[in-house]
């Protein structure tokens, strides 16, 4: 799983039902702006190969309905570990497997 904006696809993440995916709390943040991502700008994409070039191309898309942060999450500008680094997505639909 990816995630990411319509334009822009930058994070990775893992189906943990039907519906949901975790990835990285910073992932869902915009640093440029200081705010969070609202949550009609994200996207999950599955694709069955990301090592092709256009994988985009065939991959299957989600929309976010919502997503929950962890609540003791600080958003950092600076590199190194960052505690409770951690989000739910939510999705519009359900993510067939299998």
């Amino acid at each position: 799983m990816t995630v990411g904006t319509i334009l822009e696809p930058f994070c990775g993440g893992s189906i943990v039902s039907s519906d949901a995916i975790v990835t990285a709390a910073h992932c869902l943040y915009d640093y440029k702006v200081g705010k969070w991502l609202p949550a009609e700008t994200v996207y999950v994409f599955k694709s069955d190969n990301f090592t092709e070039p256009n994988w985009l191309k065939g991959s299957k898309w989600f929309s976010c309905s919502r997503y929950i942060s962890h609540e003791s999450y600080r958003p950092k500008e600076t590199d190194g570990f960052v505690p409770f680094d951690i989000a739910v997505i939510k999705l519009d639909r359900a993510i067939e497997t299998g």
